[in-house]
């Protein structure tokens, strides 16, 4: 294969890859910041919360009592929100049933359902590995945090807060192209 060959397989690459650039409004969340900020933002959501998470850790007595536990926090704005006439949905990763993320993310599933939040479960041959919300078409949060006791607490995490309609709507459009058409 020639040099010509190669740099034109190259630009074809660059041709038809998809990056887009929007001006956003960015705020950097180091570890227990991001906590805060997502509760506050779920809870404060009016038409939509659109996660998409590699694992969401819940245990089912927690939900109901939230106090200081991270992760029912979460869940517990989640819930709040969806009985406030909000749409919730969340994508998870799911592998092999045996496997400890599968067996994790099922039971937040089963929790999260009797609360009649929408759970799916990524269907692709690949890991499903992202960690994303988006909340009202407008909020964008990105970055390493699961919905996790470890990832909440016990890690180094780093995520970001975007404000930009363009990107949420990039960021639904790539989750409707890993599952489903799921989002609005």
């Amino acid at each position: 294969m020639g040099v010509t060959c190669i740099l034109v397989l190259i630009s074809t690459a660059f041709i038809y890859s998809k990056s887009n650039t929007h001006d956003a409004k960015v705020t950097f969340l180091g570890d227990d910041e991001y906590l805060t900020e997502i509760v506050k933002d779920i809870y404060n959501a009016k038409k939509s919360v659109y996660c998409g998470n590699y694992m969401f850790k819940l245990d089912e007595e927690l939900i109901g009592t939230p106090k200081n536990e991270p992760v029912a926090l979460i869940a517990h704005a989640l819930v709040k929100t969806k009985e406030n006439g909000v749409d919730v949905k969340l994508l998870l990763d799911i592998e092999k049933e045996t496997d400890r993320l599968s067996r994790y993310n099922t039971k937040t599933a089963d929790i999260l359902n009797k609360h009649n939040i929408e759970i799916y479960f990524d269907s692709s041959k690949k890991r499903f590995h992202p960690k994303m919300c988006v909340i009202d078409n407008d909020i964008v949060y990105i970055g390493s945090h699961n919905f996790t006791y470890s990832a909440m607490k016990r890690n180094n995490e780093v995520s970001v807060k975007i404000i930009s309609k363009d990107i949420a709507k990039d960021s639904i459009e790539y989750l409707n192209l890993i599952d489903k058409k799921l989002y609005k």
